[in-house]
């Protein structure tokens, strides 16, 4: 049964899990302890030492040399890697490349590994879609999918985002003026694009805004377009302003079957904006905006919802998923 009821009060406690076991190699020196953390620079970065299976993020340096690790090629070692952050960080407002950048369709540009935020914050993220195409010559690869991670299908755990700002612009379809509803450009602000059987996302919270324009976006306070796998116990504030044809959610804008089930449990949205407004006709059939406490836009297959709670004074008693099409349904 899928009950939303509304928050006077959350807590929401979020527990540090993993612990790198003694007795796996190292190339950290003994006696490590994290350094002084600058708030980044927008250009610097610096290769992390490891311990056992994870690099080792203790800086904004760090973290963008892991993220331009992902990016260089298609399927490359790094999309797989894992990484743990050790340190609270500032990205100072400067524009970011997410982790895995890409189309997600294609399955080359994934990221797959661990990525552990170990009840760590990373803060003043900023994302520009323009921006990206512009750094990248116009290209809208960088554009597709937008948040801290662009593509993903891992395992995303313990991660506090504060006060990100993403700016996104596009229309979906992946060139094809028919498939905007079905392929829409996915921007959340932990991950953009969430596929897989057995990824997940988990103990994350996220907090700041997210303004977009454009035909076929999905926008969610978590993430963007989720295809596959679970998103739970997570927290969003995050504030959505969308125009164009778009569909938007408090933790998720999209969900469809794409390689597996969707489930989506114990999470809040606590934010008061979720705005989109809109319309576009495809191919004969006109499409109207909508937006979910929970989830924007259910468009295909069954996604398992529990223990999901919203403001229902502000969304109504009914507003935790905007619209669904394409069978969509939920238990």
């Amino acid at each position: 049964m899928f009950m939303l009821s509304k928050i006077r009060k959350c807590i929401f406690l979020l527990g540090i899990l993993l612990v790198v076991g003694q007795g796996f190699a190292s190339n950290c020196a003994a006696d490590y302890a994290p350094p002084e953390n600058p708030v980044w620079d927008g250009t610097s970065t610096e290769e992390p030492c490891t311990i056992g299976e994870y690099y080792i993020i203790d800086n904004a340096a760090k973290l963008a040399w892991f993220a331009a690790q992902t990016n260089t090629v298609d399927n490359n070692q790094y999309l797989s890697k894992n990484a743990k952050l050790m340190a609270d960080l500032d990205m100072g407002g400067k524009l970011w490349t997410p982790i895995a950048v890409g189309t997600g369709n294609d399955n080359k540009r994934i990221y797959s590994g661990i990525f552990d935020g170990n009840g760590h914050s990373i803060s003043n993220l900023y994302i520009s879609a323009e921006e990206l195409m512009a750094l990248h010559h116009d290209s809208t690869f960088y554009a597709q999918n937008l948040g801290f991670i662009g593509c993903f299908k891992g395992t995303l755990k313990n991660l506090n985002i504060i006060d990100i700002e993403v700016h996104g612009f596009g229309k979906g379809g992946l060139n094809d003026k028919n498939k905007i509803v079905e392929k829409p450009i996915s921007i959340g602000t932990v991950v953009g694009w969430q596929s897989g059987n057995t990824s997940s996302i988990d103990g994350c919270t996220a907090s700041g805004v997210v303004v977009t324009s454009g035909d076929g976006q999905a926008v969610g306070g978590i993430v963007g377009n989720i295809g596959g796998g679970s998103i739970s116990n997570c927290v969003s504030t995050v504030s959505i302003k969308a125009s164009g044809l778009a569909y938007v959610g408090g933790i998720a804008g999209y969900t469809k079957k794409y390689t597996g089930a969707v489930t989506v449990s114990s999470c809040v949205y606590a934010g008061t904006e979720l705005s989109a407004e809109g319309s576009a006709v495809v191919g004969g059939t006109t499409y109207n905006s909508a937006a979910g406490a929970i989830i924007g836009h259910q468009y295909q297959g069954n996604v398992t919802l529990s223990n999901l709670y919203y403001d229902s004074d502000l969304f109504g008693a009914d507003g935790g998923i905007g619209a669904t099409t394409k069978g969509g349904s939920y238990t």
